[in-house]
């Protein structure tokens, strides 16, 4: 006799343990409808629609609670990671530039943008005088 025509079974794992017919059936390699006509077959109380669907509903449930301690715990890792990240660039920040370098390297930026405002300024001139040339001999560009 197989495990699913045993009435013992069958009340211990889909009433006690309220596990669904495609569960056992899978456990057992057969098909939940197999089950379920063994079910009604030796007078086991099957669970109605309601009763499944708020199963279902606490299983779903289970699982977002599951999937929220996953992401807590990458989330953890992360802040590991990063904390970390801040300790070794903590060592480089300890000794700040002094005034004398942080005046050198604004100068150096302010010269890199002065050079790119000139270039920018020289391309427009050229720009103007190329379009002021052919409005003046009546060609549009």
């Amino acid at each position: 006799m197989k495990l699913y025509q045993k009435k013992s079974y069958l009340e211990e794992e889909y009433v006690n343990k309220r596990r669904s017919c495609r569960d056992i059936g899978d456990e057992l390699g057969v098909t939940r409808v197999t089950i379920h006509r063994h079910l009604r077959l030796l007078g086991v109380p099957i669970r109605s629609r309601i009763e499944s669907i708020s199963k279902v509903k606490k299983l779903k449930k289970k699982l977002t609670e599951e999937e929220l301690e996953n992401k807590k715990r990458d989330l953890l890792k992360r802040q590991l990671k990063l904390a970390e990240e801040v300790k070794e660039l903590g060592d480089s920040l300890k000794y700040p530039l002094t005034e004398a370098q942080a005046e050198q390297n604004r100068r150096v930026e302010s010269g890199k943008l002065r050079k790119e405002g000139e270039e920018k300024r020289k391309r427009e001139i050229e720009f103007g005088n190329l379009v002021a040339e052919d409005v003046w001999h009546g060609e549009q560009l």
